[in-house]
């Protein structure tokens, strides 16, 4: 029988690596409308945004967990999802809506009226969306599942990049989102063969399961975003646009990688719930595959920040460089915990992560309006940190305590990457104080500490056995890579 455990690992690298991809295009647009459009629009947009996914994380039930969770679900339960769907999005439209014209006065903005109307219409059609692409993440189709998201991003990325040349304002990444939510309705009606009708006969079942997914979101939602609207509320929309970006960066392992890899995971976990020492092993698995891409992605982005910003962003992006630094050890910590969530709610364990980010808040909102107030953009940046510490500790004892897992074997299973990460990072810094032209420390930083991020990763797994692992995984995931069929046979010696 084929090792679930390391089919999670192994479908967690995979969408790692197709996440890759779709990154890459959105830096790509990022780098572009960064210097076409100024910090304030970016800002503006980010409040609108920000107080929209409050109200909709508020009212999101995640039925398609339900579904995914349960491997009996049929017509019924998806009709009744979708459904259930539609009313959602439609009390949401009206809510948003409703606090347009509130909203433009208490953040002192006119032109966030009508970002809300469009952010309303938006959400009105994203409810009609066809819910049979649950099955996408149902069955573990990786390749659909991205290629579905991966036509939003096109959608968005093309629109707002065009039409940031003309408008040169806001209006281009509004346009965007408009172009992103369309996108997405299309695609789910052309990839998924499955035609839902309106019926409410599981209603009950599903909002049962669904309750604590709810807490759990709207608490997961106020831990992302508390930060931003006390930034917005206290300091304007010009330093939000400058912490946004900072934010948009130092959190690229987190939010293009780490998350991919818990959405790649959950489906996983939940078929192993019931073998204690399988779904262990996979969660060891796991985690060890997603710190072994996120932590030097992470580490790397720090040290090279400086550059970075001159090359790629431009001068009026500089006061982004300190923030970014900051910024990376928080997303390494949260990082590390980002697989918790689901390997609670695999095993039906849904009241401890809302308790764990209930707490994570309570320390959290007083932190950010002390330290905001005094130290500015930095003060939210300590305050995330210290929650973060503080949130990763609670976490791994509880996962220890569920799973029966030692620290000894968790840390077992991710000191080779910590190792190569530290070389990596004496690496790239000395050869950043040795060039001083920000593009050749940005081309040899990322070159060099890839190069010897990887080397010192593979001689450590070597030199111990070459158990199995992350690396064992990665060279798995190479191997089935189309370059060429010399490379594919050593990689494949490789892993005996």
């Amino acid at each position: 029988m084929e090792d679930l455990g390391r089919r999670v690992a192994a479908g967690a690298a995979w969408m790692v690596a197709l996440r890759f991809a779709s990154r890459f295009l959105g830096v790509a647009s990022m780098l572009v409308l960064a210097r076409l459009l100024t910090p304030e629009d970016f800002g503006l947009v980010a409040l609108a945004t920000t107080v929209a996914a409050l109200i909709d994380i508020a009212s999101e039930f995640n039925f398609d967990l339900a579904l995914i969770r349960d491997r009996g679900a049929g017509r019924a339960e998806y009709d009744t999802a979708w459904t259930l769907i539609i009313l959602k999005c439609a009390a949401l439209a009206v809510v948003l809506a409703a606090l347009a014209a509130p909203a433009a006065a208490f953040f002192d903005d006119a032109r966030l009226e009508a970002i809300f109307w469009i952010l309303a219409g938006c959400v009105l059609f994203e409810g009609f969306g066809n819910i049979g692409t649950v099955d996408f993440r149902r069955d573990l189709e990786i390749a659909k599942e991205f290629r579905f998201h991966l036509f939003g991003r096109l959608a968005q990325v093309g629109v707002a990049v065009s039409l940031a040349f003309w408008f040169r304002d806001w209006r281009a990444l509004v346009a965007g989102i408009v172009a992103r939510y369309v996108a997405l309705f299309v695609a789910s009606w052309t990839m998924s063969a499955y035609r839902p009708r309106l019926s409410l006969a599981r209603w009950r079942e599903l909002v049962h399961f669904s309750k604590w997914v709810l807490v759990n979101n709207g608490l997961g939602y106020l831990r992302e975003r508390i930060d931003q609207l006390v930034v917005g509320k206290f300091l304007g929309p010009a330093p939000l646009g400058l912490y946004a970006m900072a934010q948009e960066i130092a959190d690229l392992p987190t939010s293009e990688l780490a998350q991919p890899v818990a959405r790649a995971a959950y489906p996983g976990y939940a078929r192993i719930a019931h073998e204690p020492a399988r779904l262990a092993q996979g969660y060891l698995d796991s985690l060890a595959m997603l710190l072994a891409v996120t932590l030097p992605a992470a580490v790397g982005i720090a040290l090279l920040a400086d550059p970075l910003v001159r090359v790629l962003l431009g001068a009026k992006w500089l006061e982004t460089v300190p923030l970014i630094g900051a910024l990376v050890l928080y997303g390494v910590l949260r990082t590390a915990s980002t697989l918790a969530g689901p390997l609670f709610l695999a095993m039906g364990r849904v009241r401890i992560e809302p308790a764990l980010l209930a707490l994570y808040l309570a320390l959290l909102v007083p932190l950010l309006f002390v330290l905001v107030e005094r130290l500015g953009l930095m003060g939210a940046v300590v305050a995330l940190t210290i929650c973060a510490a503080v949130n990763l500790v609670l976490t791994l004892l509880i996962v220890g305590r569920l799973l029966r897992l030692s620290l000894r074997r968790v840390a077992g299973a991710v000191w080779r990457t910590t190792v190569a990460t530290a070389i990596m990072a004496m690496v790239v810094g000395w050869l950043e104080r040795q060039l001083g032209d920000p593009v050749l420390e940005l081309a040899a930083g990322v070159g060099c500490g890839a190069l010897s991020y990887g080397a010192i990763l593979f001689a450590l797994w070597w030199a111990v056995g070459r158990p199995a692992g992350a690396e064992r995984t990665l060279l798995a995931q190479l191997a089935a890579l189309p370059v060429g069929g010399s490379v594919g046979r050593l990689l494949a010696v490789a892993r005996r």
